[in-house]
């Protein structure tokens, strides 16, 4: 299974992104026949076929999927690890581009949050989750739409040193 999502990435990388669905969904296949669908393997790859979806131009199927990979890697792994955090990062950035700030926002503050739980706020995907959040600061629109109003995310100096610990 591991085998095949590595050759579906190749694919992704080279533009062929129709046989990587092929092979991201073959190597699902056998992650569930034998590991079972609470595998952390399977959710990664799942969140990779979400992904995928994106490029595809597939917008429902890779938020299901999105969605799907989150609640399966907050059950298989608890909810503050950093493979939780990177799935609550990519559906923020998938709401981005559905132009839908409100839902964006909320999973860049679990992000966050999940992300300084984990590896600490120093951690590269989480300085551009807070960068994001700190552009969304100044969207007048979306301060009156979210609850508790939005404030300017900083990263501590305690959580220095955190991005070493494991995930």
């Amino acid at each position: 299974a591991s085998v095949l999502a590595n050759i579906a990435v190749l694919h992704v990388r080279s533009d062929d992104l129709k046989s990587a669905d092929k092979l991201y969904n073959q190597s699902l296949l056998i992650l569930e026949a034998t590991l079972g669908q609470e595998h952390p393997s399977y959710a990664v790859t799942l969140g990779n076929v979400a992904v995928l979806k994106e490029r595809l131009e597939d917008w429902s199927g890779a938020e299901y999927l999105h969605l799907q990979t989150l609640d399966l890697k907050r059950k298989a792994m608890g909810r503050d690890t950093q493979s939780v955090a990177s799935s609550l990062h990519n559906l923020a950035n998938f709401y981005e581009g559905q132009k839908d700030k409100v839902k964006q926002f909320q999973y860049l503050r679990e992000a966050k949050e999940a992300y300084a739980n984990s590896v600490g706020l120093q951690h590269p995907a989480a300085r551009d989750v807070v960068a994001k959040l700190n552009a969304l600061q100044d969207d007048q629109a979306l301060q009156q739409m979210v609850t508790p109003p939005i404030q300017p995310s900083v990263v501590p100096a305690a959580s220095v040193g955190r991005a070493n610990q494991p995930a």
